[in-house]
């Protein structure tokens, strides 16, 4: 198992080889202490780790809170409130983690407090609840958890505790596994189960997204909804050479034309979220002196989920869309986006494009298979997210590929709010142009949580759910990192491809966007793609 986990490690840093950001070893030595002006073109919605998404969880990942690990901009796992790799037990099944000390919780209103083993196994609980005090939902993380012993069974409500938790001191928390799992640790990398002092959630109750507490290298120190966030500098985090920054403040609700224009003008140092400005605004920007755009290593892959519970449930319908299908759109994007065959990102070390077998472009059999399934004109609900101008462009594009081949359409554009809100509800639509953004470079974060049965009225917006495809791809979770695994979890996307569990369409580049005074904006291949904590401003700017 120790071998495993070396395997585990080395994996990682040969994923960083691949999606280093390229300047690191460049910069100068960066300057402490400043502020970091930034917009956003969109209001947080909740604080609540156990609850967030999307620009929520840049700030709460990438800001708020620590875990026991996360990944660096290098592409490596690294010990966050743990104290090295676990010790683990020679079957696989029982890690012992040390908990550094010293590590202090910080929050508004709320009085500094040690971060103990109890703090983080009440994290992973509240992840796993499925009514989690101070909370309007169960955590959409719960499942990274699963392969606590006990944890499946406390999600579903069959029992009150996790068999598998076990707190032995105030520094040392115990785990037991149902089985061997590799990818184990990756799964304790995201924020959704990372720990918060039970005190202030029991307390707070609903409120505790608005005035959150965590262990992260800044915390709130006001917030305005609706106008603007400021978060200061944590000085009891658990790496006390970190952050470098004082405070960050984020100007919230900026539509695209003012952020361009603060941009331009050095009213502002960045943008907070990576895919607030249209790539004709990127264009423009990256000939603005002082403006500096850097590739994210975090590419983000775009796909058609066809809803399995209504039209799509019948395979040669799904096939129709896929034949149908273009991807010339994304040369309107530049070097920002490409056609992609993968349902992972390049970053992903499994990743095969070459070796991977999609259906070819062929509107003719696209007709034959309406006919042969016998469509009878109704209408197909297509939803995407105004707000995103890459789903925007490949919804609009999509809706010219179905009409040409004979699909009745509807095409419903929606704010990202009302977006979410039809993509969980099967009666609202047939096919949607979503995304994925890895929450570590690993082709199991892609499948574990878009297209397996469990993940149905969770993540896998497709409804799909094929039994056979689902214990391939379990098998793979005792493998340990390694060519066999490699190719097992290429085979399982293969069936899910030829399935049509998810019609993969492009993938995306994000950019970071910062004025002269940054010195660097770091981004890390995660779902939260800013690494705040290195972030830092030229003091003499």
């Amino acid at each position: 198992m120790r071998k495993m986990l070396s395997s585990l490690l080395l994996s990682m840093v040969l994923v960083a080889t691949m999606a280093t950001f390229a300047a690191a070893n460049m910069l100068p030595e960066p300057d402490r202490g400043g502020r970091l002006e930034l917009v956003a073109a969109n209001d947080l919605t909740t604080l609540d780790n156990s609850q967030v998404l999307d620009l929520d969880y840049n700030m709460v990942a990438g800001a708020l809170y620590e875990g026991l690990y996360h990944f660096n901009p290098q592409g490596e796992l690294e010990a966050g409130l743990a104290d090295g790799l676990p010790e683990v037990s020679d079957d696989g099944l029982v890690y012992t983690f040390a908990i550094k000390p010293g590590a202090l919780f910080a929050g508004p209103d709320f009085e500094p407090r040690e971060v103990l083993a109890a703090d983080i196994a009440y994290g992973m609980e509240r992840a796993l609840d499925p009514s989690p005090t101070g909370a309007p939902r169960a955590s959409w993380g719960g499942g990274y958890l699963f392969p606590i012993k006990g944890a499946a069974a406390f999600n579903s409500g069959e029992v009150d505790t996790i068999e598998g938790l076990k707190v032995i001191d105030d520094h040392t928390l115990e785990v037991t596994l149902e089985q061997p799992t590799s990818t184990f640790l990756l799964g304790l990398t995201i924020a959704t189960s990372w720990p918060v002092p039970r005190e202030a959630v029991e307390e707070r109750g609903e409120d505790f997204g608005n005035s959150p507490v965590g262990a992260g290298p800044f915390y709130v120190q006001e917030w305005n909804k609706g106008s603007d966030i400021t978060i200061v500098r944590n000085p009891g985090y658990v790496d006390p050479d970190l952050p470098y920054l004082d405070e960050i403040y984020v100007d919230l609700g900026v539509d695209e034309n003012t952020q361009k224009l603060r941009l331009e003008t050095g009213e502002t140092d960045g943008v907070f979220d990576q895919f607030a400005l249209s790539p004709q605004s990127l264009r423009e920007l990256s000939e603005t002196p002082g403006v500096t755009l850097v590739d994210s290593v975090g590419p983000r892959i775009f796909y058609l989920a066809l809803n399995n519970d209504g039209l799509f449930a019948d395979k040669d319908l799904r096939q129709a869309v896929a034949h149908a299908m273009t991807t010339d759109f994304t040369v309107r994007f530049g070097g920002l986006a490409k056609p992609w065959n993968q349902l992972m990102s390049s970053t992903s070390v499994q990743s095969d494009p070459e070796g991977t077998i999609t259906y070819a472009h062929d509107p003719e059999a696209a007709a034959e298979l309406l006919a042969s399934a016998g469509y009878d004109s109704t209408p197909v609900k297509i939803v995407y997210d105004v707000t995103d101008p890459y789903a925007a462009q490949n919804a609009t594009a999509l809706a010219q590929d179905l009409e040409a081949v004979g699909f009745t359409l509807s095409l419903t554009g929606l704010q990202k709010t009302e977006f979410y809100n039809a993509i969980y509800d099967p009666s609202a639509f047939d096919i949607s142009s979503t995304y994925w953004s890895a929450d570590y470079p690993d082709a199991q974060d892609f499948i574990s949580t878009n297209f397996i049965c469990g993940s149905i009225d969770v993540l896998n917006i497709s409804r799909f759910c094929d039994e056979s495809i689902d214990e391939a791809f379990f098998a793979t979770e005792s493998m340990e990192f390694g060519d066999e695994r490699d190719a097992a979890l290429l085979e399982v996307q293969q069936r899910l491809i030829d399935e049509l569990a998810g019609v993969p369409v492009m993938e995306v580049t994000p950019q970071a966007v910062f004025g002269e005074r940054v010195g660097d904006i770091p981004t890390i291949a995660t779902y939260a793609p800013f690494d705040w904590k290195l972030a830092w401003v030229k003091a003499d700017a």
